[in-house]
């Protein structure tokens, strides 16, 4: 059996080729988030991403994953099709015999199913994005707000983060091609923003190359676009990424899972922020 993390790596590097600087549009536009059909909870990480490609190669409309089990308690029948297997962490605490405690991870694997694939799985196709450019903008702008994160204009040519300072560049917004494309550079740098030694300290880890962090940031801002219900549209800038994204997964397949891990904790960081500022305007 091929190693997974070569047939998730295959299937982007594909993606890469064919589809150039659009190649994670799909993931968004029209493709709705992937969810559990046992915990209705929306999959984030790695497996949102291995559950995302195949709803966008296998054009499945359902968004809905499960097991054989799940389905069958439904009263329905799972056919011989394929599955996608995913992994499941569950961490524990380890106590030796001298009473010191380490945290250790047990993974288990489960076979899934999309809903298309089971006859008689009845539901709601999900809603397209139907948020307007102006809307986009408010939504992308309110988001980095809530962050806290420094965002100024001192270069009109390009939108980037500076880690030395710690601010966000981003050119006038009627520079932009659109109100989408505005939301998009946005949270593409707030993803790298997340990373900043005061927040997440990602720059300083083993195995973070300009091009990984590029592909964190990638995949955080398409998380979310999706999780904000903004269209995504591609950055032209990346077309130069693209040949040194498909020779490191060419050469370390695990990339793009781990790039799809450590943008889940982006996302799931600037979400909390969201929180704790809203609790903060309510007290």
């Amino acid at each position: 059996m091929k190693n997974k993390n070569q047939i998730i790596a295959n299937k982007v590097i594909e993606l890469m080729k064919t589809a150039g600087s659009n190649w994670s549009s799909g993931l968004v536009n029209g493709n709705a988030t992937p969810t559990s059909l046992a915990t209705g909870k929306q999959y984030s990480g790695g497996n949102w991403l291995t559950l995302s490609l195949e709803q966008q190669l296998k054009k499945y409309e359902c968004s809905t994953w499960g097991t054989y089990n799940g389905f069958k308690k439904l009263g329905l029948y799972v056919p011989a099709k394929k599955s996608v297997t995913i992994p499941f962490y569950k961490p524990w605490v380890h106590t030796d015999s001298e009473g010191v405690e380490t945290t250790r991870v047990t993974t288990k694997y489960y076979h899934l199913w999309n809903g298309d694939q089971v006859e008689g799985y009845e539901y709601e196709k999900p809603a397209s994005v139907t948020n307007t450019e102006s809307t986009s903008v408010k939504i992308a702008d309110s988001f980095s707000v809530d962050c806290g994160a420094s965002i100024k204009n001192v270069d009109d040519k390009t939108a980037y983060y500076s880690i030395k300072n710690d601010f966000i560049n981003l050119p006038k917004i009627e520079l932009f091609e659109s109100g989408v494309s505005y939301a998009g550079y946005l949270l593409h740098e707030l993803a790298h923003w997340s990373g900043h030694k005061t927040r997440l300290d990602r720059f300083t880890e083993a195995g973070t190359s300009y091009p990984f962090e590029e592909l964190v940031a990638e995949l955080g801002a398409t998380m979310l676009l999706s999780q904000l219900g903004i269209e995504k549209t591609p950055r032209l800038d990346h077309a130069e990424y693209l040949n040194s994204w498909v020779r490191m997964l060419e050469s370390k397949a695990d990339s793009i899972l781990r790039a799809a891990n450590k943008a889940a904790q982006a996302t799931e960081f600037l979400s909390s922020l969201q929180l704790g500022n809203q609790e903060k305007l309510a007290a």
